[in-house]
């Protein structure tokens, strides 16, 4: 048994993750939740972890990097990469992955919020409404109804 939790890859979570996923990861590897942990405490556990897992607050920079002597991999559970320093993981064999097909439900869905939020002029409304005013008459908006709306890309 001991034998077999050595040779599982060692896995530092360092943002919130899904209870499901990480729940998944631990039953295939050693996994550490550090999603509460300060950032000098992420730094004390991340040398003998081999691949870090972040969303978009954890800064994976040099500072950090250097101390991930055993790190193989960062996993940025979203799109963007802006939080991770991609050149310094390049320079040392450090694979980027990221989940940029993840949110595209979510993201098509607010979109469609948001189209329907302007169309209607509810940020406008709002504003004004705690602004103590009633614009109704200004604000009607215009419907949807005979229209067609769709999004590209």
């Amino acid at each position: 048994m001991e034998r077999e939790a050595e040779n599982k890859m060692k896995i530092l979570v360092a943002d919130s993750i899904d209870k499901k996923a990480l729940e998944g990861l631990k039953k295939l590897w050693t996994v550490k939740d550090a999603s509460r942990l300060s950032r000098a405490g992420l730094i004390k556990l991340i040398p003998s972890y081999e691949l870090l897992i972040v969303r978009s607050q954890t800064q994976v920079n040099e500072q950090l990097l250097k101390k991930a002597k055993k790190l193989k991999a960062v996993i940025r559970a979203g799109v963007g990469l802006d939080n991770i320093d991609t050149d310094y993981c390049e320079e040392n064999n450090i694979k980027v992955l990221n989940t940029a097909e993840a949110p595209s439900i979510s993201v098509a869905e607010l979109t469609i919020g948001l189209m329907l939020s302007l169309l209607r002029k509810i940020p406008q409304a709002d504003s004004s409404v705690k602004n103590e005013k009633w614009l109704k008459n200004e604000l009607v908006g215009t419907e949807l109804f005979g229209k067609t709306v769709g999004i590209i890309g």
